[in-house]
């Protein structure tokens, strides 16, 4: 166990659910409220607790490289579609797409083409799905925009071979750049602190050749298949390639963190779908029932016996008039003196005929 570093630069890009990246300073009040870490992986020594499990995210890469691993997207065209499906999903309007398409590579329209003619077919090709046919969309974007040469997005998409190849490499580095995973369970956030994890959406982290961890996340999506495709790799191995391909950008490339994201995303979609997106959800379900329930009252925590033992009386605490039997009309009698106007003549011929059938 060791006390977390909880300084988080501009560069820090987040595995998170939703349109928008979660501010830096949410995440860092909570590593700071609850800073206790745990290193399960060590890219120098090979050790850790998840060794396995990083050792298993190579052999997929290697399978990748011979083209035997099987994929979600298993074509160029399913690859084309799993990244505009992230480009969507990631990003909330038209202008922001634009924007991180011209990080990713470059358009491609024809010269004749006037400005009203590129910017319709633009928007068509990054506008919210709706109604819209997505295999359509996905060849209208490609018509006009292509990925930059010899990226990691453009082999991604054209040749899984020599993005798999990128990948290995930057898992095998040594030194100071070596892979390192760590957790952070967070267990002693307050109930305000509790909300936020929840709100921001943020289950891990990457930042400087490290994959943080958050909130146990790692333990939740261990034994959780990820996907139905055949690759074998969990849902937690799914979520440690995308921190891979996101250590790999921020190494190689100038990408800011949402277009890293949507790029490392495409990746992980690839192989699993969207099998993580699920898990994912699934933790957050389970982790808000296990720490944020509403505080019982002390009084509910009674054991049933103890509580009913308030109710119960003792024989030997009745006054001895219990034990006198009484006619109908002396018990007709203690009644109306009880209920006063509320018993009525029908109570009376009621309670007769009951006395009446008993005997």
């Amino acid at each position: 166990m060791f006390g977390a570093d909880t300084t988080l630069s501009g560069e820090v890009r987040f595995w998170y659910r939703g349109e928008t990246s979660p501010p830096v300073d949410d995440v860092l009040s909570l590593l700071q409220a609850s800073p206790t870490t745990t290193h399960v992986f060590d890219g120098n020594s090979l050790k850790g607790d998840y060794a396995p499990l990083v050792n298993g995210v190579g052999e997929a890469l290697a399978a990748l490289q011979r083209l035997q691993l099987p994929m979600q997207a298993d074509t160029a065209a399913a690859r084309q579609q799993q990244f505009l499906f992230s480009l969507l999903g990631l990003t909330s309007d038209i202008r922001e797409r634009v924007n991180l398409l011209k990080q990713l590579g470059r358009f491609v329209f024809r010269r004749s083409e006037t400005k009203q003619d590129r910017q319709r077919r633009l928007k068509i090709a990054i506008a919210d799905p709706g109604d819209q046919d997505a295999i359509a969309q996905v060849k209208e974007l490609m018509a006009i925009w292509r990925p930059e040469p010899k990226s990691f997005l453009d082999a991604l998409l054209q040749r899984p071979a020599d993005a798999a190849r990128m990948l290995t490499r930057r898992l095998t580095t040594e030194g100071v750049a070596a892979l390192q995973v760590i957790n952070h369970d967070l267990p002693t956030l307050s109930a305000d602190e509790k909300h936020l994890f929840v709100r921001a959406g943020a289950v891990a982290y990457q930042q400087q050749g490290s994959i943080h961890l958050l909130g146990g996340i790692g333990d939740f999506l261990r034994p959780i298949d990820g996907g139905q495709t055949g690759h074998g790799l969990s849902a937690l191995q799914l979520l440690l390639a995308h921190g891979l391909a996101q250590a790999l950008l921020l190494d190689t490339t100038e990408l800011d963190a949402v277009a890293a994201n949507v790029v490392a995303s495409t990746f992980e979609h690839c192989l699993g779908g969207n099998a993580l997106l699920m898990a994912v959800e699934s933790f957050f379900v389970d982790w808000e029932s296990r720490h944020m329930q509403t505080p019982l009252d002390p009084a509910d925590d009674e054991e049933p016996i103890e509580a009913w033992q308030e109710c119960l009386v003792e024989h030997d605490e009745l006054r001895p008039e219990a034990f006198v039997q009484r006619s109908t009309q002396e018990q007709q009698d203690i009644l109306k003196e009880m209920f006063g106007d509320e018993w009525t003549d029908d109570d009376d011929a009621e309670m007769a005929n009951t006395t009446a059938a008993a005997a």
